[in-house]
């Protein structure tokens, strides 16, 4: 929690902030346009702002609180479909896997949505192993909780796909009677009924996704074994998928209740990567390695249910392995993030303008997509600074999120009093050159360049001319 600021601010968090400072007739004009499927997400944000602000902590804690609920609820579940020892080594799982940490410490809907669906999931169980009136409220609550994931994250919708297969399954196995079978229909119609409306909404806006790339074979199967459940760590792979498969290869065992622990788990954790997957042979590919997050409890309990089914020495050994190997892939991933690191760009600025007084104006790279995304970490870094290539805001499609911006050419007659201009961009794209050669025209000399953490995409620089 201490580390919740870390790293800075990026381009969907960007979003999140946006929408959450914007007025109320101007946010609903932008979900007409754009990200209707995160206007739940952002409602809640909105109303939660109004009281903790919209720094990046405070628009990052509940995303934190959602995962701790989380593995609260994925104890209970433990607990419920085979033991509390495997309820809490599940628990505990979740709250390593790397994805989790990164979702609780983003200001996304993802931590929000899996909470959710994890809720629903838990109603589910509880609907399945009671019965009159605790039964009937159970399936109320599956309804309701369903629909809110789905309303949270559309993607959402394929756990609640799952447990169809779960019913189905334990249904042809006799595990489970008719008042399951009338309770789990009349819940997903209800749900049906709330979500199918906003689904088609949604649909409307596909377009957004229109950046989603189809990997090549030898990526997909990276991502989809191991960067979606681990991220780059093998030994935590291959320790977390083969107590996976001591689970699923060990005697059946009965649980406390009608529904087995492995019916509900593996269509829950296979069922909606296999969908998002299939999408990327349509026109419109939905799969990115952070969709499938509403999985993760899943894997987190089929983990601790092999780990269950080990002699106590070689549990806490494989245990250990795994709490070290993903401590170690969330530390590089949080504190060496696939990111661009603006708060170090805007460190570089402050201190930059601190030696060299007067006009001054800032020239963004296409790394940077709103100027906000530097001035949110340190705002005294480009406070008075002119901005060179900014263009008129179009609000509508993606111009709510990102800045329009004019080419390099109009950079002479825009930097006219300026003793001072910075670039902040990625080292040797083409558009520095561009700069390059627009700032020597206008008389200015490049003093000094420094580097930052450019994410995926390469280093960042910071580069100071000066007239």
């Amino acid at each position: 929690m201490s580390t919740i600021d870390v790293p800075s601010i990026w381009v969907d968090e960007t979003a999140t902030r946006i929408a959450v400072e914007l007025d109320g007739d101007r946010f609903s004009d932008m979900l007409r346009e754009i990200d209707l499927v995160h206007g739940a997400y952002y409602s809640v944000l909105r109303a939660w702002a109004t009281v903790a602000g919209t720094s990046i902590a405070a628009l990052r804690l509940p995303s934190a609180v959602a995962i701790g609920l989380t593995a609260s609820m994925v104890v209970v579940l433990g607990r419920r479909v085979r033991s509390t020892r495997v309820g809490v080594l599940g628990g505990i799982v979740l709250t390593l896997l790397p994805p989790v940490l990164y979702t609780g410490g983003d200001a996304r809907p993802r931590a929000l949505a899996c909470a959710a669906v994890t809720a629903a999931c838990l109603a589910f169980v509880i609907a399945t192993q009671e019965s009159g009136g605790r039964a009937r409220l159970a399936w109320t609550a599956h309804a309701a909780l369903g629909s809110l994931a789905v309303v949270l994250n559309v993607h959402d919708m394929l756990v609640l796909a799952a447990l169809g297969v779960t019913v189905l399954v334990s249904a042809a196995r006799r595990s489970v009677g008719r008042s399951t079978l009338v309770g789990w229909t009349t819940a997903t119609a209800a749900s049906a009924a709330i979500v199918v409306p906003f689904m088609c909404a949604a649909a409307g806006q596909v377009h957004q996704v229109g950046w989603i790339e189809r990997p090549d074979p030898v990526r997909l199967i990276a991502e989809v074994g191991v960067f979606q459940w681990f991220f780059t760590s093998i030994p935590a792979a291959i320790v977390g998928w083969g107590c996976v498969l001591v689970a699923l290869t060990s005697p059946r065992r009965r649980g406390p209740g009608s529904v087995g622990a492995r019916t509900l788990l593996v269509p829950w954790l296979l069922l909606p990567t296999a969908v998002l997957v299939a999408t990327l042979l349509t026109a419109h590919p939905m799969y990115h390695w952070r969709y499938p997050s509403m999985s993760l409890p899943a894997l987190a309990l089929l983990i601790a249910l092999g780990l269950d089914r080990l002699r106590p020495l070689v549990r806490w050994a494989v245990a250990a392995v795994l709490v070290v190997a993903c401590v170690v892939s969330w530390t590089t991933e949080r504190f060496d993030a696939p990111r661009p690191d603006l708060r170090r760009a805007a460190q570089v600025i402050v201190a930059e303008r601190s030696v060299r007084p007067g006009p001054a104006g800032i020239v963004y790279g296409p790394s940077v997509n709103r100027s906000e995304d530097i001035r949110h970490d340190r705002p005294e870094a480009v406070r008075g600074l002119r901005d060179l290539t900014l263009l008129p805001a179009r609000q509508h499609g993606a111009g709510w999120f990102k800045d329009q911006r004019a080419q390099p050419d109009v950079i002479p007659r825009r930097s006219d009093g300026l003793r001072t201009v910075f670039y902040v961009g990625m080292a040797g794209s083409e558009e520095e050159a561009e700069v390059r050669a627009a700032l020597d025209e206008s008389g200015f000399d490049e003093v000094s360049t420094r580097t930052f953490r450019g994410g995926r995409v390469g280093t960042g620089v910071v580069t100071t001319f000066v007239r």
